[in-house]
């Protein structure tokens, strides 16, 4: 069976390992298609080529399932729909962020604004590429199944990189089709994630899709396709050693010393190599309050200590 899986990309940015790609998929069936992702300003002509391979197709655009609130992959939501109407589709937590472009700037860029000021730089790489705000039509949660007509799409939590993210799986193909819900580890900046917890259960979530025999491909927006069994279990294994290893990086800058979050972000990044910025600074605010939930560090005020 040809594969109804299309993939349009463009690189993003150097990583330690090579170039990140940025990806948006069309899956198109028998009657509809779906869209996932749309990138971001800066990268009409790629959509404009997935625009034009849904038309080529002679199915209708059903959906845009937006894998998760992130400018790189809502930004041309606005753009998408007024070439081809369809309806938006996302992890229910998004709505906000997709609706309300504003709003998702100031909450994952400025959150701290005592420690990420505003500015030319985060505009223009950042807000600037958002887009206007659109209706999230459709909020999945996962389990959610859709028919294209001879292709089955099933929905899957995956979150942890956000507090919403979603999957979508090709049933037929056994492919799962992700955004970020396994983060980059050789990017100059922390990939981050902002719940470790959900992060941890998604990793067991797509361990069980591949043992059951579900999942043979996974497909992501930045990385390279993770093929077989072997090679998916190697990017959750290594996943989970990043997770293990800030928890135990934090502990040790914990040890014997109360420290804020703002020396803990500035340590850690300084001490795995990247860039001091809001994504690390969001990541280990969230690790700071995952260990503080286990009983492993505790809280008073602006000082942290180890348990």
């Amino acid at each position: 069976m040809k594969s109804r899986i299309m993939v349009f990309e463009r690189p993003l940015l150097e990583a330690a390992d090579g170039p990140v790609m940025l990806r948006v998929f069309v899956v198109a069936g028998d009657d509809y298609a779906v869209m996932i992702d749309t990138a971001m300003i800066g990268f009409e002509e790629m959509a404009a080529e997935a625009i034009a391979a849904i038309k080529q197709q002679g199915r209708p655009l059903a959906m845009v399932i937006n894998t998760h609130a992130h400018h790189d992959h809502i930004g041309l939501n606005d753009w998408v729909k007024t070439r081809v109407p369809a309806l938006i589709a996302s992890h229910a937590w998004g709505t906000r962020w997709i609706g309300d472009a504003d709003q998702n700037y100031r909450e994952f860029v400025l959150a701290y604004p005592d420690l990420i000021q505003d500015s030319e730089e985060l505009q223009s790489t950042i807000r600037a590429t958002m887009g206007p705000g659109t209706r999230l039509n459709v909020g999945f949660f996962g389990g959610e199944r859709l028919d294209l007509g001879h292709a089955r799409l099933e929905m899957v939590d995956l979150s942890g990189h956000l507090p919403g993210e979603v999957g979508v799986l090709v049933t037929d193909e056994r492919t799962l089709i992700m955004g970020d819900a396994f983060t980059g580890l050789t990017m100059p900046f922390f990939h981050s994630h902002v719940r470790p917890d959900l992060y941890r259960q998604t990793l067991a979530r797509v361990e069980g899709l591949v043992r059951s025999g579900r999942v043979e491909l996974v497909l992501s927006s930045h990385l390279s396709p993770w093929h077989g069994p072997e090679a998916i279990y190697g990017a959750i294994a290594s996943r989970r050693r990043e997770l293990d290893g800030l928890d135990a990086a934090i502990l040790e800058e914990l040890d014997g010393e109360s420290r804020t979050l703002a020396d803990l972000w500035q340590r850690i990044s300084q001490r795995w190599g990247k860039a001091v910025d809001f994504r690390g600074l969001n990541m280990i605010d969230s690790h700071l309050a995952d260990l503080c939930r286990r009983g492993l560090a505790e809280q008073a005020g602006r000082w942290y200590w180890r348990v």
